[in-house]
Protein backbone atom coordinates (compact mmCIF):
# COMPACT_ATOMS: atom_id res chain seq x y z
CA UNK A 1 0.00 0.00 0.00
CA UNK A 2 1.32 3.43 -0.95
CA UNK A 3 2.08 5.56 2.08
CA UNK A 4 -0.12 8.63 2.20
CA UNK A 5 1.40 12.00 3.14
CA UNK A 6 -0.98 14.37 4.88
CA UNK A 7 -0.45 18.01 5.71
CA UNK A 8 -1.60 19.25 9.07
CA UNK A 9 -4.10 21.40 7.14
CA UNK A 10 -5.57 18.24 5.62
CA UNK A 11 -5.75 16.43 8.95
CA UNK A 12 -7.47 19.42 10.50
CA UNK A 13 -9.89 19.68 7.57
CA UNK A 14 -10.90 16.02 7.84
CA UNK A 15 -11.86 16.56 11.47
CA UNK A 16 -13.45 19.96 10.97
CA UNK A 17 -15.38 19.27 7.76
CA UNK A 18 -14.84 16.06 5.84
CA UNK A 19 -16.75 17.45 2.87
CA UNK A 20 -14.32 20.37 2.66
CA UNK A 21 -11.44 17.87 2.61
CA UNK A 22 -13.16 15.72 -0.01
CA UNK A 23 -13.78 18.58 -2.39
CA UNK A 24 -10.39 20.21 -2.02
CA UNK A 25 -8.03 17.23 -1.81
CA UNK A 26 -9.96 14.30 -3.28
CA UNK A 27 -11.86 16.09 -6.07
CA UNK A 28 -9.16 18.72 -6.58
CA UNK A 29 -11.67 21.59 -6.48
CA UNK A 30 -9.22 24.39 -5.71
CA UNK A 31 -11.35 27.49 -5.19
CA UNK A 32 -9.68 30.79 -4.24
CA UNK A 33 -9.71 31.62 -0.55
CA UNK A 34 -12.16 34.01 1.08
CA UNK A 35 -11.37 37.62 1.98
CA UNK A 36 -10.88 36.60 5.61
CA UNK A 37 -8.32 34.00 4.57
CA UNK A 38 -6.51 36.58 2.45
CA UNK A 39 -6.38 38.93 5.43
CA UNK A 40 -4.81 36.27 7.65
CA UNK A 41 -2.21 35.37 5.02
CA UNK A 42 -1.30 39.02 4.58
CA UNK A 43 -0.64 39.63 8.27
CA UNK A 44 1.28 36.35 8.42
CA UNK A 45 3.64 37.56 5.68
CA UNK A 46 4.37 40.74 7.62
CA UNK A 47 5.08 38.72 10.77
CA UNK A 48 7.31 36.33 8.84
CA UNK A 49 9.39 39.17 7.37
CA UNK A 50 9.69 40.83 10.79
CA UNK A 51 11.07 37.73 12.49
CA UNK A 52 13.41 36.90 9.62
CA UNK A 53 14.96 40.32 10.09
CA UNK A 54 15.37 39.55 13.78
CA UNK A 55 17.03 36.20 13.04
CA UNK A 56 19.48 37.94 10.71
CA UNK A 57 20.28 40.48 13.44
CA UNK A 58 20.90 37.69 15.96
CA UNK A 59 23.45 36.09 13.62
CA UNK A 60 25.22 39.43 13.25
CA UNK A 61 25.20 40.89 16.79
CA UNK A 62 23.51 38.31 19.03
CA UNK A 63 20.15 38.36 20.88
CA UNK A 64 20.48 41.97 22.03
CA UNK A 65 16.98 43.38 22.73
CA UNK A 66 17.68 46.78 21.15
CA UNK A 67 18.99 45.12 17.99
CA UNK A 68 15.99 42.80 17.73
CA UNK A 69 13.67 45.78 17.94
CA UNK A 70 15.73 48.13 15.77
CA UNK A 71 15.56 45.91 12.69
CA UNK A 72 11.78 45.62 12.72
CA UNK A 73 9.66 47.43 10.14
CA UNK A 74 8.15 50.67 11.34
CA UNK A 75 4.39 50.68 11.85
CA UNK A 76 3.96 52.66 8.64
CA UNK A 77 6.18 50.22 6.74
CA UNK A 78 4.32 47.24 8.16
CA UNK A 79 0.98 48.72 7.15
CA UNK A 80 2.29 49.23 3.61
CA UNK A 81 3.61 45.66 3.59
CA UNK A 82 0.22 44.37 4.75
CA UNK A 83 -1.57 46.26 1.98
CA UNK A 84 0.87 45.00 -0.66
CA UNK A 85 0.57 41.44 0.60
CA UNK A 86 -3.23 41.64 0.45
CA UNK A 87 -3.14 42.95 -3.12
CA UNK A 88 -0.77 40.13 -4.07
CA UNK A 89 -3.18 37.60 -2.56
CA UNK A 90 -5.98 39.09 -4.66
CA UNK A 91 -3.99 38.31 -7.78
CA UNK A 92 -4.40 34.62 -6.90
CA UNK A 93 -8.18 35.07 -6.95
CA UNK A 94 -10.76 35.46 -4.20
CA UNK A 95 -14.07 33.89 -3.26
CA UNK A 96 -16.75 36.29 -2.00
CA UNK A 97 -19.99 34.61 -0.97
CA UNK A 98 -23.49 35.89 -1.64
CA UNK A 99 -24.06 36.08 2.12
CA UNK A 100 -21.01 38.30 2.60
CA UNK A 101 -22.15 40.62 -0.20
CA UNK A 102 -25.61 40.90 1.36
CA UNK A 103 -24.11 41.64 4.76
CA UNK A 104 -21.67 44.34 3.57
CA UNK A 105 -23.48 45.77 0.56
CA UNK A 106 -21.13 44.85 -2.25
CA UNK A 107 -18.21 42.64 -3.23
CA UNK A 108 -15.94 45.70 -3.15
CA UNK A 109 -16.99 46.48 0.44
CA UNK A 110 -16.17 42.95 1.56
CA UNK A 111 -12.70 43.09 0.02
CA UNK A 112 -12.03 46.67 1.14
CA UNK A 113 -13.00 46.01 4.75
CA UNK A 114 -10.73 42.97 4.98
CA UNK A 115 -7.86 44.88 3.38
CA UNK A 116 -8.30 47.68 5.94
CA UNK A 117 -8.23 45.09 8.73
CA UNK A 118 -5.11 43.43 7.28
CA UNK A 119 -3.38 46.83 7.22
CA UNK A 120 -4.38 47.68 10.80
CA UNK A 121 -3.36 44.28 12.18
CA UNK A 122 -0.04 44.31 10.31
CA UNK A 123 0.83 47.58 12.03
CA UNK A 124 -0.31 46.20 15.37
CA UNK A 125 1.87 43.12 14.98
CA UNK A 126 5.13 45.04 14.60
CA UNK A 127 4.14 47.53 17.30
CA UNK A 128 2.84 45.15 19.98
CA UNK A 129 3.94 41.57 19.27
CA UNK A 130 7.24 41.52 17.36
CA UNK A 131 9.26 43.64 19.84
CA UNK A 132 8.68 40.98 22.53
CA UNK A 133 9.82 38.06 20.38
CA UNK A 134 13.26 36.43 20.45
CA UNK A 135 12.91 34.10 17.45
CA UNK A 136 14.71 30.76 17.18
CA UNK A 137 13.11 29.45 13.99
CA UNK A 138 10.74 30.95 11.41
CA UNK A 139 8.60 29.20 8.80
CA UNK A 140 9.99 25.66 8.85
CA UNK A 141 8.50 22.89 6.69
CA UNK A 142 8.90 19.45 8.25
CA UNK A 143 7.86 15.90 7.41
CA UNK A 144 7.42 13.34 10.20
CA UNK A 145 6.37 9.69 10.48
CA UNK A 146 4.23 9.47 13.64
CA UNK A 147 4.48 6.58 16.08
CA UNK A 148 1.08 5.24 17.17
CA UNK A 149 0.80 3.91 20.74
CA UNK A 150 0.36 0.15 20.70
CA UNK A 151 0.78 0.05 16.92
CA UNK A 152 4.21 1.42 16.13
CA UNK A 153 5.03 3.31 12.97
CA UNK A 154 1.97 4.96 11.44
CA UNK A 155 0.94 3.99 7.90
CA UNK A 156 1.08 7.68 6.90
CA UNK A 157 3.42 10.66 7.08
CA UNK A 158 2.54 14.16 8.27
CA UNK A 159 4.02 17.27 6.72
CA UNK A 160 3.50 20.85 7.74
CA UNK A 161 4.92 24.29 8.41
CA UNK A 162 5.28 25.73 11.87
CA UNK A 163 5.43 29.51 11.80
CA UNK A 164 7.48 30.61 14.78
CA UNK A 165 9.58 29.18 17.61
CA UNK A 166 10.73 31.71 20.16
CA UNK A 167 12.87 31.67 23.28
CA UNK A 168 11.09 32.47 26.55
CA UNK A 169 12.59 34.40 29.44
CA UNK A 170 13.37 31.13 31.25
CA UNK A 171 15.32 29.86 28.25
CA UNK A 172 12.67 27.42 27.01
CA UNK A 173 11.25 27.03 23.52
CA UNK A 174 7.72 28.18 22.78
CA UNK A 175 5.97 27.44 19.52
CA UNK A 176 3.52 30.17 18.54
CA UNK A 177 0.55 30.53 16.25
CA UNK A 178 -0.98 33.89 15.34
CA UNK A 179 -4.67 34.32 14.56
CA UNK A 180 -6.34 37.43 13.18
CA UNK A 181 -9.92 38.54 13.40
CA UNK A 182 -12.44 41.18 14.28
CA UNK A 183 -13.01 39.82 17.79
CA UNK A 184 -10.94 38.66 20.77
CA UNK A 185 -10.09 34.99 21.16
CA UNK A 186 -12.39 32.81 23.22
CA UNK A 187 -11.20 31.68 26.64
CA UNK A 188 -9.43 28.32 26.56
CA UNK A 189 -8.63 28.47 22.84
CA UNK A 190 -5.01 27.40 23.36
CA UNK A 191 -6.00 24.53 25.65
CA UNK A 192 -8.35 23.19 22.98
CA UNK A 193 -5.94 23.75 20.11
CA UNK A 194 -4.91 20.74 18.03
CA UNK A 195 -2.53 22.85 15.98
CA UNK A 196 -0.14 23.64 18.82
CA UNK A 197 0.59 20.01 19.83
CA UNK A 198 0.91 19.07 16.16
CA UNK A 199 3.38 21.93 15.62
CA UNK A 200 5.26 20.69 18.69
CA UNK A 201 5.58 17.23 17.13
CA UNK A 202 6.89 18.79 13.92
CA UNK A 203 9.39 20.84 15.91
CA UNK A 204 10.57 17.75 17.76
CA UNK A 205 11.14 15.99 14.44
CA UNK A 206 13.12 19.03 13.28
CA UNK A 207 15.40 19.04 16.34
CA UNK A 208 16.05 15.33 16.81
CA UNK A 209 13.40 14.77 19.44
CA UNK A 210 13.61 17.91 21.58
CA UNK A 211 10.06 19.02 22.33
CA UNK A 212 9.23 22.70 22.92
CA UNK A 213 7.95 23.24 26.44
CA UNK A 214 5.27 25.82 25.69
CA UNK A 215 2.73 26.69 23.04
CA UNK A 216 1.01 30.04 22.53
CA UNK A 217 -1.87 31.39 20.52
CA UNK A 218 -1.71 35.11 19.85
CA UNK A 219 -4.95 36.61 18.63
CA UNK A 220 -4.89 40.01 16.94
CA UNK A 221 -8.29 41.64 16.89
CA UNK A 222 -9.73 45.01 15.94
CA UNK A 223 -13.23 45.08 17.40
CA UNK A 224 -12.72 48.48 19.06
CA UNK A 225 -11.00 51.70 18.15
CA UNK A 226 -7.50 50.23 18.48
CA UNK A 227 -6.19 46.76 17.59
CA UNK A 228 -5.66 44.43 20.54
CA UNK A 229 -3.51 41.37 21.17
CA UNK A 230 -4.56 38.58 23.51
CA UNK A 231 -2.18 35.75 24.39
CA UNK A 232 -2.93 32.27 25.70
CA UNK A 233 -0.07 29.99 26.68
CA UNK A 234 -0.08 26.27 27.44
CA UNK A 235 2.54 23.81 28.64
CA UNK A 236 2.72 20.67 26.56
CA UNK A 237 1.99 17.36 28.22
CA UNK A 238 2.14 13.74 27.16
CA UNK A 239 -1.67 13.58 27.28
CA UNK A 240 -2.04 16.48 24.81
CA UNK A 241 0.39 14.91 22.37
CA UNK A 242 -1.18 11.45 22.57
CA UNK A 243 -4.63 12.95 21.96
CA UNK A 244 -3.43 14.64 18.77
CA UNK A 245 -1.74 11.45 17.56
CA UNK A 246 -4.95 9.52 18.21
CA UNK A 247 -6.87 12.08 16.15
CA UNK A 248 -4.38 11.69 13.31
CA UNK A 249 -4.96 7.94 13.32
CA UNK A 250 -8.75 8.29 13.13
CA UNK A 251 -8.57 11.03 10.46
CA UNK A 252 -6.36 8.81 8.31
CA UNK A 253 -8.73 5.87 8.76
CA UNK A 254 -11.67 8.04 7.68
CA UNK A 255 -9.83 9.09 4.52
CA UNK A 256 -8.93 5.50 3.65
CA UNK A 257 -12.56 4.43 4.22
CA UNK A 258 -13.93 7.32 2.14
CA UNK A 259 -15.98 8.67 5.06
CA UNK A 260 -16.21 12.46 4.85
CA UNK A 261 -18.63 13.84 7.46
CA UNK A 262 -19.56 17.50 6.86
CA UNK A 263 -19.21 20.09 9.60
CA UNK A 264 -22.19 20.79 11.80
CA UNK A 265 -24.15 23.72 10.43
CA UNK A 266 -23.41 25.72 13.60
CA UNK A 267 -19.64 25.23 13.29
CA UNK A 268 -17.53 28.28 12.43
CA UNK A 269 -16.09 26.50 9.40
CA UNK A 270 -19.57 26.13 7.88
CA UNK A 271 -19.80 29.83 7.10
CA UNK A 272 -19.47 32.21 4.20
CA UNK A 273 -16.43 33.79 5.87
CA UNK A 274 -14.33 30.68 6.17
CA UNK A 275 -15.40 28.27 3.44
CA UNK A 276 -14.86 28.94 -0.24
CA UNK A 277 -17.36 26.15 -1.04
CA UNK A 278 -20.19 27.67 1.04
CA UNK A 279 -22.33 28.85 -1.88
CA UNK A 280 -22.15 25.49 -3.67
CA UNK A 281 -22.20 23.03 -0.76
CA UNK A 282 -25.21 20.73 -0.58
CA UNK A 283 -24.86 20.35 3.20
CA UNK A 284 -25.29 24.01 4.16
CA UNK A 285 -28.40 24.51 6.31
CA UNK A 286 -30.27 27.83 6.22
CA UNK A 287 -28.43 29.38 3.31
CA UNK A 288 -30.26 32.04 1.33
CA UNK A 289 -29.67 31.45 -2.39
Amino acid sequence: MKRRTLSHSQLYAVQTCGEYYRRKWIEGDQQPGTAQMKRGLSVHKVAQESHRRQLAAKLEVGPIPDALIGVLPTVAEAREMGAAAFEHELEEGITVSKAAIRAEGSRENVIGNEKDLAVALSGAYVQIVAPKVNPIAVERRIKVRPMLPGVGEAPFDVTGVYDLVEETRDGQERISDTKTGGRRAKDGEAERSEQLPLYALLRAADTGGRMPRYGMIRHLSASGRWPEVSEQEIEFSRAKLLAVIARMEVAHAAIEAGVFVPAQSSHWKCSAKWCEFFDSCRYVVGRRD
